[in-house]
């Protein structure tokens, strides 16, 4: 039988090899642990993340321009907080991602209805420079 010499006392070689197995399989067991503790901390900032997002879409004029969008934002985000505070970290995550995709598409049609005002406001310049160069080029 084959045995290694650790100190004073003799071990069977084969144990060895578990003594490892042993300790990577604790160490897997705390990263996990690490892990789910830093998990929960990226919940809580999605959360954060959908309503400073929110506050941003409220401030292009968001509440004027898309109020469905951005009412439905608000109750997600109350619901992801409600989720969140209960525990139920993968639906407060869920919750926070569509509040997150609502207020972009908010912030999206303000930036669409801001867009169509200056490409009108840009046709009618176009259309008074003509006019006014067509009269000057009368005789």
């Amino acid at each position: 039988m084959n045995t290694i010499r650790a100190g004073n006392a003799v071990q069977p070689a084969a144990s060895r090899p578990l003594e490892r197995l042993a300790w990577m399989a604790s160490a897997l067991v705390m990263l996990a642990c690490s892990a789910g503790c830093a998990n929960t901390t990226l919940k809580s900032d999605k959360l954060q993340l959908a309503r400073q997002s929110e506050v941003h879409a409220a401030n292009m004029g968001a509440n004027e321009f898309a109020p469905v969008e951005m009412q439905a934002a608000r109750d997600r985000l109350g619901y992801a907080q409600t989720a969140l505070d209960s525990g139920d970290l993968a639906w407060a995550n869920a919750l926070s991602d569509e509040a997150l995709v609502d207020t972009r598409l908010a912030e999206a049609k303000v930036q669409a209805v801001k867009a169509e005002k200056a490409a009108s406001e840009l046709a009618q310049s176009r259309r008074a420079l003509q006019s006014e160069i067509q009269n000057n080029l009368k005789p």
